[in-house]
């Protein structure tokens, strides 16, 4: 009876495991997508924003005239 008991106990605490595993697993590539498309915003971001409205103003790179 008490080694039954404990079967049934360690199987409950083995599925409960493979649960988490396969969430973190969820959760891991949900990260991995969500940091990608991050890196990936910031840079459209540095290279179509920046360029053509910060630089010229915060580092004076209007063009000469005449030149």
């Amino acid at each position: 009876m008490i080694s039954m008991t404990y079967d049934v106990e360690f199987n409950k605490n083995a599925d409960d495991e493979i649960i988490a595993q396969e969430r973190f697993k969820h959760l891991k590539g949900m990260l991995s997508y969500l940091c990608s498309g991050v890196i990936v915003f910031v840079m459209v971001i540095l290279i179509v924003i920046v360029p053509h409205s910060y630089l010229y103003v915060f580092l004076d790179l209007t063009p000469l005239p005449g030149v």
